[in-house]
């Protein structure tokens, strides 16, 4: 019989290669995003090159990434000792990269949907929407067995209600949806269009995450330790850490906006500010969300 507490229990039913799998599927996922906004055509036919969906294929890049690392860590951490936590929180990584391809894949369905006519004539614009319907049973698929290899008896553990997302998701589709193409015009307009966006995915994936795994009310050293180590269990570093790593990671991809797109002197202010602030504003969304659930601190 085999003890509740080791990783094997933890994991059962997920298949071997699984986190190979999602990390190709992040991959993919991105190399299609970038795709579809290169050339002429291609931006004209997928109606998720702009904001608010845009944004959530640019903040879920970033998400599934940062995620993906943190899955790394998480499978050393796991074979290097038989602590059954950390392959619960493994699980947990793998359904968040999953479950923000899924979100994004959703979004960019939402707005292929809501712009048949322009796209509806061609060819290509069918594949396009082919090739996120495919990838959005992939992912759910994904999500599916993480959920499986997951839902282990815990103490601590609590799933949050099915129809709670459901009623979640289905907002913010709608939200989508409709929203005014009008309110992106301007540089305000822009910017809380693409918060919007940034809003959008982490409401999907967070309650997405606490329905396949739950929540823990009160985790502790049973249920594998944080990334950072021993600096996440002091009180000061844990409200300081956040808002330190989004300050860096602000002026980091607002730097490499300004040189990659060799924005002009005249706007440089401008677009660094813009840039930074919504990476500011993401980073602490996702730390509200999401670090508590996968332990990061």
């Amino acid at each position: 019989m085999n003890d509740s507490s080791s990783p094997g229990t933890w994991t059962q039913g997920l298949p071997a290669g699984s986190g190979v799998v999602t990390v190709c599927l992040t991959v993919i996922y991105g190399c299609f995003f970038f795709l579809c906004k290169q050339g002429t055509v291609l931006p004209l036919l997928c109606a998720y090159t702009v904001d608010p969906y845009d944004a959530v294929g640019s903040f879920g890049i970033q998400l599934a990434a940062l995620v993906c690392v943190v899955a790394f860590m998480r499978a050393m951490r796991m074979h290097r000792s038989a602590d059954a936590g950390e392959a619960l929180l493994f699980v947990r990584s793998l359904a968040v990269v999953n479950l923000t391809v899924l979100a994004t894949m959703v979004s960019d369905v939402v707005a292929m949907l809501r712009t048949v006519p322009s796209w509806g004539h061609t060819i290509l614009g069918w594949s396009i929407l082919a090739d996120n319907l495919v990838m959005v049973a992939a992912s759910a698929m994904l999500c599916a067995l993480a959920a499986r290899a997951g839902r282990a008896a815990a103490p601590g553990i609590h799933l949050l209600p099915w129809r709670t997302t459901l009623l979640v998701w289905v907002v913010v589709a709608g939200m989508l949806a409709a929203y005014p193409s009008a309110w992106e015009s301007g540089i305000i307009g822009g910017v809380l269009t693409a918060l919007v966006g940034m809003l959008a995915l982490f409401a999907l994936v967070a309650t997405g995450a606490r329905s396949l795994l739950g929540y823990a009310q009160s985790m502790d050293a049973r249920y594998g330790t944080t990334i950072l180590g021993w600096p996440g269990r002091l009180v000061a570093w844990r409200r300081l850490a956040p808002v330190m790593f989004a300050v860096l990671v602000a002026a980091g991809c607002a730097t490499w906006t300004l040189i990659a797109e060799a924005v002009p002197s005249s706007r440089a202010v401008t677009v660094l500010g813009v840039y930074a602030l919504l990476e500011f504003c993401g980073v602490l969304t996702g730390h509200v969300t999401l670090t508590r659930f996968l332990e990061l601190m």
